[in-house]
C-alpha cells in the first residue's frame, strides 16, 4: 500500500497531469484501497468460522461420547430395576415407595416408572407428565428407547419372559439439560445442537430450535450420537457474505481507462503491481485443516477410558444398593435367628460373588457361637473375644493372608475382613468375610460395612422381641417355665395323649424348711437358693421335659410319654443332685438343703390335667408327714381323701 500510495503522490505532481486526471486517478486508487481491505476482513472472518466450526467438531464429539456414557449408565440402572421382585408382583404401593428411594440414590433423574405392554402406568416414584405416551415396543434391544417428553429425555427398556413375550417396560426421565454437559458459553456464537432420529425427525434441541429461516452450517459438522437410532448435528450462522469490495473493485478498474485517455500513463502502468497483488486475495487458499497430535488422542483415550471405569463403578454400586435394600425388607420380616443368617449370607453372596463368609452370634458372655459358615471355609464352632482383633477392640479390621495378627478363628489365606456386630449392650455378634478383592483395602468394603449395620439392627430387634416372649413365658427369677405356661403345656399335652393313648408324667416338688434357711440367711440368699435348683432343673430333666416354677418354693415338671415308674426314677435322681449340692451365699456356703416330690400319672391319676396336679399335690403333702426328703406316689398315699382337707 505504501507503493501505490507514493506513485500516487509522485504522480500527482509530475507535471504531465492535470487535475481532472488526477482527480480520477485518486478516485481509483481509493475504490482499490477499499476493496483491498474488504477483502482481506472477509479472509480474517472465514479464518475465525474455520476456527469456530473446528471447536464446534471437538465440541460435538465430545457431547456425543458424554451421551454414549449416559445411555450405558441408564441401561445397567434400567436392567437392574426390571428384575426386582417389587415388579413381578405388582405391589403398586411398595413399588412406588422403592422407586422414590431409588430417585433419592439417583438424582439425575427426574422420574422412574414401570409401564406395562399396553402402556398402562403400573407404579412410579413422582407423577408422570400429561404429555407421556410410550411407543410401541415389540422386539428385544440392547439400548433404551430414548423419545423427548417435556424437557426431558425419556428412556424405556422392555423386558420380556422366558418365553418371549413383552412382560412391562422400565422408563427413566432424564432432564434435557443433563444430556448435553456443556455450558452454554462453550456453545460458539449462535449455535445449537439437535437430536434428529433414524426418520430424521428431530427429538431435541439444545439450548433452543434453531431459527427457520436462518442460514446455518450442518453438512460438515454431524456426529454420529449414542445410540444407532440417533444423530447429533451442531448448526452454526454461517458468515454473512458482501460483494460490495468486488464492485468498488470493478469501479475502480473502469475509472483506470479513462485516466489513461487522458495521458496518465505512468499512473495506469505504476497502479498494475498493485492490481496484480489484488487479484491475487481475491481467492485465497483455504487453511490447512488442524492435525491431531498424538497427545490429544492418548488424552481422549485416557479420559474415555476413566469414564468408563467410573461407570462400571458406579454399575456395581447400584447392584450392591439393589440388594441391601432387598435385604432390609427381608430383615424386617424375620421372625427367627434362622431367617435372619440365611437372609445375610444371601445378601454377602450376592455382592461379592465367590466371597467365604460366616456370622457368629453371641451365646453367652465373652462367647460366640458360629451360626452359618459360607464359601466352603472351615472355621471353629466358637470363638472367644480375645480370639479375634475386631470383637477385642469393637472396631472393624482388616487382615491379609500374610499378616502377622491374624485372627486366631482364621484359617484361610484369603484377605479378610472382621466386623463386629455393634449394639449399646456390646456386640451381638460377628461378621467374617474372606475375598481376593480386600487385598489393598485398609478398611472393610462400604458394603460389607452396610450388610453388618442391617445386620446388627434386625439381630438387635430379634433378641428384644426374643426377650418379651421369654418374659411372657418364663419366670424372672429361676429362668423356668412360668405357671401360665405350665398350664397351657398341661392342657395340649392331654389333648395329645388323649388322641395317641400315651401317657404324662408330672412332679410337684418343694423345698423343704424354706422359710427357716429364708430367715437364718436373708431373702437375698434365699432367691440365690430358688435360682440355683431352678439351674439344676434346667440341666437334669430330659429333652422334651418342661420344668416350671408352680409358685413360691413349689416347682412342677412334666414329662410327656413318661409313665409313672420313669417318672419316679426321674424324680429319686432329681432329689439326690438338689440333696448333694451346696448353695454358695455371699464369700462362704450354705448347707444342704433337700426336697420333697410328689408323683402322679395321666391317665391312671386322673383324666384331666387339674386332677392330675392335684393327685401330685397329695403326694407331695404325704411326702411331707412322712419325714421330708423323699418321693411319694399318688398310689402310696391310700387315704389322702381322708387326712388331707378338700
Amino acid at each position: 500500500m505504501q507503493n501505490v500510495l507514493a506513485l500516487y503522490f509522485r504522480h500527482r505532481c509530475s507535471r504531465h497531469c492535470n487535475r481532472r486526471n488526477a482527480g480520477r486517478a485518486a478516485l481509483a486508487l481509493l475504490l482499490v484501497l477499499l476493496a483491498l481491505y474488504a477483502t482481506r476482513q472477509e479472509y480474517a472472518q472465514r479464518q475465525q468460522v474455520d476456527a469456530v466450526k473446528d471447536r464446534a467438531q471437538l465440541l460435538a464429539r465430545s457431547t456425543a461420547a458424554y451421551q454414549q456414557t449416559q445411555l450405558e449408565q441408564a441401561q445397567q440402572i434400567l436392567t437392574v430395576l426390571s428384575g426386582i421382585s417389587p415388579v413381578r408382583q405388582y405391589r403398586a404401593a411398595a413399588c412406588n415407595a422403592f422407586l422414590a428411594r431409588q430417585l433419592d440414590r439417583f438424582p439425575q433423574y427426574n422420574n422412574l416408572a414401570f409401564v406395562d405392554p399396553l402402556g398402562a402406568v403400573r407404579c412410579r416414584a413422582k407423577p408422570l407428565p400429561a404429555a407421556f405416551n410410550l411407543p410401541a415396543m415389540t422386539a428385544r434391544q440392547d439400548k433404551p428407547y430414548l423419545f423427548a417428553v417435556q424437557q426431558n429425555i425419556a428412556l424405556a427398556l422392555p423386558y420380556f419372559t422366558e418365553e418371549g413375550q413383552l412382560q412391562g417396560v422400565v422408563v427413566a426421565l432424564l432432564p434435557s439439560a443433563n444430556f448435553f454437559p456443556m455450558l452454554d458459553a462453550q456453545l460458539p456464537g449462535a449455535g445449537h445442537f439437535t437430536l434428529i432420529d433414524a426418520q430424521g425427525k428431530q427429538v431435541l434441541a439444545y439450548p433452543a430450535p434453531a431459527p427457520k429461516g436462518a442460514p446455518f452450517i450442518e453438512d460438515k459438522l454431524a456426529v454420529k450420537g449414542a445410540a444407532a437410532a440417533l444423530q447429533l448435528m451442531v448448526h452454526l450462522p454461517a458468515p454473512a457474505r458482501s460483494h460490495w469490495h468486488w464492485g468498488m473493485l470493478l469501479l475502480a478498474l473502469g475509472l483506470s481507462p479513462i485516466a489513461w485517455r487522458r495521458g496518465d500513463v505512468y499512473f495506469a502502468q505504476a497502479l498494475k503491481p498493485a492490481v496484480a497483488k489484488l487479484r491475487q486475495w481475491r481467492k485465497p487458499e483455504a487453511p490447512p485443516a488442524p492435525a491431531k497430535s498424538h497427545s490429544d488422542t492418548q488424552i481422549l483415550r485416557r479420559a474415555y477410558a476413566d469414564l468408563k471405569g467410573a461407570f462400571l463403578k458406579k454399575e456395581q454400586r447400584v447392584r450392591q444398593l439393589v440388594h441391601l435394600d432387598e435385604l432390609s425388607q427381608r430383615l424386617q420380616s424375620c421372625a427367627s435367628r434362622t431367617e435372619l443368617v440365611d437372609s445375610v449370607a444371601r445378601c454377602a453372596q450376592a455382592i461379592f460373588p465367590g466371597c467365604q463368609g460366616a456370622l457368629f452370634l453371641r451365646t453367652e458372655a465373652e462367647r460366640y457361637g458360629l451360626a452359618l459358615a459360607w464359601g466352603g471355609n472351615t472355621l471353629a464352632q466358637s470363638l472367644q473375644t480375645l480370639d479375634c482383633h475386631a470383637l477385642h477392640s469393637g472396631k472393624p479390621y482388616v487382615s491379609h493372608g500374610a499378616s502377622a495378627r491374624a485372627c486366631a478363628h482364621a484359617k484361610s489365606n484369603i484377605d479378610y475382613a472382621c466386623i463386629p456386630l455393634q449394639s449399646v449392650g456390646g456386640p451381638l455378634g460377628l461378621l467374617y468375610l474372606a475375598h481376593p478383592a480386600f487385598a489393598h483395602d485398609r478398611t472393610p468394603p462400604w458394603a460389607a460395612t452396610a450388610i453388618a449395620e442391617r445386620t446388627s439392627i434386625a439381630l438387635g430387634a430379634l433378641q428384644r422381641q426374643e426377650q418379651l416372649q421369654r418374659r411372657a413365658i418364663r419366670d424372672a427369677l429361676t429362668g423356668l417355665f412360668n405357671r401360665g405356661f405350665m398350664e397351657e403345656a398341661l392342657a395340649m399335652e392331654q389333648q395329645r395323649a388323649l388322641r395317641r393313648g400315651a401317657s404324662i408324667g408330672v412332679m410337684l416338688l418343694d423345698v423343704d424348711h424354706f422359710k427357716r434357711f429364708n430367715d437364718s440367711y436373708g431373702h437375698a440368699a434365699g432367691d440365690t437358693l430358688l435360682r440355683g435348683i431352678g439351674g439344676l432343673m434346667q440341666h437334669s430333666v430330659r429333652e422334651g421335659d418342661m420344668p416350671c416354677r408352680y409358685g413360691g418354693e413349689e416347682f412342677v415338671v412334666i414329662l410327656p410319654g413318661a409313665d409313672l415308674a420313669t417318672t419316679q426314677q426321674r424324680a429319686e435322681a432329681l432329689r439326690a443332685i438338689i440333696e448333694q449340692w451346696r448353695p454358695e451365699i455371699g464369700e462362704g456356703v450354705a448347707p444342704s438343703v433337700t426336697v420333697s416330690i410328689g408323683v402322679a400319672c395321666y391317665p391312671q391319676h386322673g383324666m384331666t390335667w387339674q386332677a392330675l396336679l392335684k393327685r401330685a399335690d397329695l403326694a407331695l403333702y404325704a411326702a411331707k408327714h412322712a419325714g421330708r426328703n423323699r418321693v411319694l406316689t399318688a398310689d402310696a398315699y391310700k387315704t389322702a381323701q381322708e387326712t388331707v382337707p378338700a
